[in-house]
């Protein structure tokens, strides 16, 4: 509609200097995305991604559904964005050192490329040797470092076959991009600072603790954890009712007099 309009001028000389009126436009929610990913759920999606070739499906189709639940375990595993491992290149993969590079591409919000280095885990090796068999080309997960072939609507299908919730509009539903919230939030819980979160999403300081920064009731009760664990009964073998009937007793309440101890009177 906002092509017509503009162009009608070039139809309708008669127009003259009439201007486009301002066209009102939905807006999209600015409002960040807090789903994270269950470990349930995780494996009830690579489950189905992963399984067998089905009857109605050609050795392509399974191949590519198998590639899909790479993509989105990989993201689980790195925090890496999915158009980050879709220009996933073989050069990026150091089988020498066990680290891989993953390349941030160039956005409005940034002037130039990215790297990070990433250690190879266990898993990701895993994928990544499979993915020597599958590749043909330079691009690990793709052909030409663009988009994979059908991978929404397969996710999709993955996501409503186990009975989860898929879509970014959808109440509870989940996306592939919830899997790099899910990492972000994972490696908080664990107690990893945000500098070291950074370096491997890729995330800036000031983004992390904007939108990562409130502590998790998880996150809370662990830290709670650890000073009881520093001062707590258990450690110091001390409870209430160890320590006697020894309180202090003020001398005065007034000029700063110090405490004395003494014992409860009786």
């Amino acid at each position: 509609m906002s092509a017509m309009l503009h162009a009608a001028p070039d139809y309708y000389p008669d127009l003259g200097n009439w201007g486009v009126p301002k066209i009102p436009r939905p807006r999209r929610s600015k409002r960040r995305r807090e789903r994270v990913i269950s470990a349930a759920e995780v494996t009830r999606v690579l489950t189905w991604l992963y399984s067998p070739r089905r009857d109605d499906e050609t050795e392509a189709q399974a191949a590519q559904r198998r590639n899909v639940g790479h993509i989105f375990r990989t993201a689980l595993l790195t925090g890496a964005r999915k158009g980050e491992l879709c220009k996933l290149r073989w050069d990026h993969v150091d089988w020498g050192t066990m680290v891989m590079q993953i390349v941030e591409t160039k956005t409005e919000h940034r002037a130039e490329q990215t790297v990070r280095y990433l250690k190879i885990t266990d898993t990701l090796a895993e994928i990544l040797q499979e993915r020597i068999g599958e590749s043909r080309g330079v691009y690990v997960f793709t052909r030409e470092g663009g988009e994979v072939t059908h991978y929404y609507q397969i996710f999709a299908e993955a996501c409503r076959a186990v009975g989860i919730a898929y879509g970014r509009e959808i109440p509870g539903g989940f996306v592939t991009h919830d899997a790099r919230h899910t990492a972000v939030t994972r490696m908080l819980q664990a107690g990893r600072d945000l500098a070291i979160i950074g370096s491997i999403t890729g995330h800036k300081d000031k983004t992390l603790i904007l939108h990562y920064g409130h502590a998790s009731t998880e996150s809370r009760d662990k830290a709670m954890d650890v000073l009881e664990d520093f001062a707590g009964k258990e450690t110091l073998g001390l409870g209430l009712d160890s320590i006697g009937t020894n309180v202090l007793i003020y001398s005065g309440m007034r000029g700063g007099m110090v405490p004395e101890v003494g014992l409860e009177p009786t």
